[in-house]
């Protein structure tokens, strides 16, 4: 598991708005509640795609409800989660999955916070009109945000190590 820096390629969205548009169609989305248990409240056609659940199947349900299996490692999810949720920073993890019908498959998993609708972790302390009310501010993190990508070759995980 790593923590992601601002020169990493895969880049999150910062809203539910954002999470949703045409930008990121081609990723596999999924939007969780920030606090535990982690529903899922959004998935996307991708998401769809790879996983083989419904959105009608996937709301309400949780990342281990859903994708866990004899191989899958939801601890590694979990700290990761955590840690997400800590540092408030996204954080890449691998770990194995299983679809819907039960084919099994790698994947890396990009997580990340978002906050409420125009707030993010970088505009905290910014100073809007020459103020500094935003400094003692501390914005509301709204929900997770994870980006699925299935890996062809199971030594990818080993990058993790």
């Amino acid at each position: 598991m790593r923590l992601l820096s601002s020169n990493d390629q895969g880049r999150l969205p910062t809203t539910l708005e954002e999470a949703s548009s045409q930008s990121f169609w081609d990723d596999a989305v999924v939007v969780t509640t920030a606090n535990q248990p982690h529903k899922i409240v959004y998935v996307n056609a991708a998401w769809v795609e790879l996983c083989g659940y419904t959105p009608e199947m996937a709301m309400g349900k949780t990342f281990s409800m859903l994708l866990h299996g004899q191989e899958s490692n939801t601890a590694v999810a979990k700290l990761a989660s955590k840690q997400c949720l800590e540092t408030r920073l996204p954080h890449q993890f691998y770990v194995v999955n299983y679809t819907a019908s039960g084919e099994r498959f790698v994947n890396r998993i990009t997580m990340g916070p978002i906050y409420r609708s125009g707030c993010t972790n970088s505009n905290v302390n910014s100073e809007p009109h020459g103020t500094t009310q935003l400094a003692s501010f501390s914005p509301k993190l709204q929900y997770m945000v994870a980006i699925l990508k299935k890996v062809e070759h199971e030594s990818d995980v080993a990058m993790t190590a």
